[in-house]
């Protein structure tokens, strides 16, 4: 396994973690705020990993991939939520399953760009 794999999946699963807690701590919409500045922050953390230095454009493919994460995010636990007929803080074990989710997968995409060479706003 190329070194970056190792060092992506360690980071991605870190703010994967991250996010689970953050969805379990935080009320609605504040969790979504702070799950999009965590996307954000991952996405620059990846970037890293392929020499990319914070600019403004890193910054703006940053701040992209975060209000994805939120809206992808948000989608799906609209769904899970009206499915279960729960409100919060019963809500809160859906929460950290969505949160992780989106968070591992815009990591493994934002990974697989940039290690396959493009940009995300490309």
């Amino acid at each position: 396994m190329m070194e970056n794999d190792k060092k992506a999946r360690r980071s991605i699963h870190k703010w994967a973690f991250l996010g689970a807690n953050t969805a379990a701590l935080l009320p609605p919409p504040a969790d979504a705020f702070a799950l999009a500045s965590e996307e954000a922050l991952m996405t620059v953390k990846i970037a890293a990993l392929f020499g990319h230095a914070l600019t403004k454009k890193t910054a703006a493919q940053a701040l992209a991939t975060g209000a994805f994460g939120v809206v992808v995010g948000t989608s799906a636990a609209i769904a899970v939520f009206e499915g279960l007929d729960l409100a919060y803080p019963a809500t809160i074990p859906a929460k950290v399953l969505v949160a992780t989710g989106v968070m591992e997968s815009l990591g493994w995409t934002v990974y697989e760009f940039y290690k396959n060479g493009q940009e995300i706003l490309g």
